[in-house]
């Protein structure tokens, strides 16, 4: 049901590393609020490799790098699903997009303080990994959603991910998400032994949202590019997407509203965003700028780190 008094909530949809099925989380969830009566618009920030609207079936004419270079407007490119999404496509195969510094990522992020008056919920696709748009991005939501399967390198860098939200001030409202896993049960274990991890060598706790379990049905759903939810609605994993829109429901507004951006959009939304990035003369590229320093815990970690990690050792202390 929809609620006219509650505030939008948004929310970033993130994992560690590729493959894991992050953007088939986000759509899938988006589908099931929307489903369930939501207004929910889904924003593809995986701004390098897009692929949202594949999985929604949607055909964009333009995308979010029209926006950034100043060729179209935000309304003028988002589209609508099927069902009922309102899907702002990100671009694919643009290097600029994806190599973005945080100054122009928060911009971004300022950009939609606009639309939410109109929605439930803003949910946020992110590109894989721990780039600094990835973080700008995570940093400017209200709640995050880290997506991991039940495998090493996924567990490795899930933590990865969460141990740099910590360095970054926003680990706050980080809930987990099992991906693939063959039970319910083997989810929720994925989830304590993540959660161990995070309590004892980053001194936080990180929350469950609810796992989806495998599903042949999904492999189809992607061939015919549409929710789950759409083409088989009585299927395993569309039940636990639907719990799991039924838990996105029920989180309360947090005290804290989304950080507001020290920046303003205007200025950026007019010009290319390499030249938005550059310092001096128009179109020199600045070096980008960086979220948080350098750890250990950056891109995939060797084998022995993913093992350390699995085991419920931190790889820094390991290291």
């Amino acid at each position: 049901m929809i609620n006219p008094e509650r505030p939008c909530l948004t929310i970033a949809v993130a994992s560690g590393k590729g493959g894991v099925g992050k953007t088939t989380v986000a759509a899938n969830l988006a589908a099931s609020l929307v489903k369930g009566g939501s207004r929910v618009m889904l924003f593809d920030a995986d701004l390098g490799l897009a692929n949202a609207q594949l999985t929604l079936g949607c055909a964009c004419e333009f995308n979010f790098g029209d926006v950034l270079s100043g060729m179209k407007t935000l309304p003028e490119i988002v589209v609508t699903t099927r069902k009922g999404i309102r899907l702002v496509p990100g671009a694919s195969g643009v290097r600029e997009l994806a190599s973005m510094g945080e100054l122009a990522s928060a911009a971004v992020v300022q950009a939609f303080s606009s639309v939410s008056e109109e929605l439930d919920f803003f949910l946020v696709d992110l590109a894989a990994g721990i780039a600094d748009t990835v973080i700008s991005f995570l940093r400017g939501v209200q709640y995050r959603f880290v997506v991991v399967c039940d495998e090493p390198a996924s567990i490795a860098d899930a933590y990865a991910l969460i141990k740099v939200m910590a360095q970054s001030g926003c680990a706050e409202q980080v809930f987990l998400v099992p991906n693939m896993v063959p039970t319910e049960a083997k989810g929720r274990h994925l989830f304590e032994r993540v959660n161990d991890v995070c309590q004892r060598f980053l001194g936080i706790s990180v929350n469950y949202l609810g796992s989806v379990v495998h599903d042949p049905a999904m492999k189809e759903a992607a061939r015919l590019r549409q929710p789950i939810t759409e083409c088989h609605p009585v299927a395993q994993a569309s039940k636990y997407f639907s719990v799991l829109a039924n838990r996105v429901r029920e989180l309360p507004v947090p005290d804290e509203v989304v950080r507001p951006v020290p920046w303003k959009v205007e200025p950026f939304l007019v010009q290319p965003v390499f030249e938005a990035r550059g310092r001096g003369h128009p179109g020199q590229t600045a070096a980008p700028l960086r979220a948080v320093p350098d750890h250990p815990g950056v891109g995939r970690p060797p084998r022995t780190l993913q093992a350390q990690v699995v085991r419920g050792q931190d790889p820094a202390v390991r290291g």
